[in-house]
């Protein structure tokens, strides 16, 4: 299924890169920043957060939050928390680069990025 990410800052980008490396489509950022100029990050669009939920209804796409940890986590939660329930689902995403234990087991949501072990 095509994901759609949440943000587009340096984490939402670096999300992107591994999207692309694990060959999944990206469909586009959304951003509640998002001006009406038609902005792009790595070639996609920067779409404004109440466009993206028009365009890409719940069941149509995954979602991948882009957002960055700053002081503390609390700001990723209330963005997960609010999509999840407007009826979003959220891709776990994994970079090929990544080493996972044979029996771990992730959660939908999970971040593993490039070089974790």
């Amino acid at each position: 299924m095509k994901t759609l990410i949440l943000g587009a800052g340096g984490h939402a980008l670096v999300l992107l890169h591994i999207l692309r490396a694990a060959r999944q489509e990206v469909v586009g950022l959304a951003d509640h920043n998002a001006t009406p100029t038609g902005r792009s990050v790595g070639g996609l669009p920067v779409l404004r957060e109440g466009d993206a939920i028009t365009l890409h209804p719940p069941g149509s796409v995954l979602l991948a939050n882009g957002m960055g940890v700053h002081d503390s986590t609390e700001s990723r939660r209330l963005l997960y928390e609010r999509f999840k329930a407007l009826g979003y689902s959220f891709a776990t995403v994994v970079s090929p680069n990544a080493h996972i234990a044979p029996d771990a087991e992730l959660a939908a949501g999970a971040q593993i990025l490039t070089h974790a072990v």
